[in-house]
């Protein structure tokens, strides 16, 4: 699928942070109807390697409010990046 992909296409700065910004808002809005109901949220991201998904990551949840639950059962609320490998 990546390999149909036009790298050429740009868009402006100008629409990049307003989409950049709706992107987020509408995440949020879902994290927080998912956890009304006590759903989780998963976000798979493919692309090359080096190829920029760490500073999406970043961008995305910028505006969230993220949880990692461990094997225990244990929920901690992070407030920075957690770097998945």
């Amino acid at each position: 699928m990546l390999e149909t992909i036009d790298l050429k296409k740009k868009i402006s700065k100008a629409v990049y942070r307003a989409r950049l910004e709706e992107l987020q808002g509408k995440l949020r809005e879902q994290q927080y109807a998912a956890n009304v109901v006590g759903q989780a949220i998963i976000i798979c991201l493919e692309g090359w390697e080096m190829s920029g998904k760490g500073e999406l990551i970043k961008k995305l949840t910028a505006k969230l409010k993220l949880t990692v639950t461990t094997g225990s059962g244990a929920v901690t609320t992070v407030n920075k990046t957690v770097r998945l490998k």
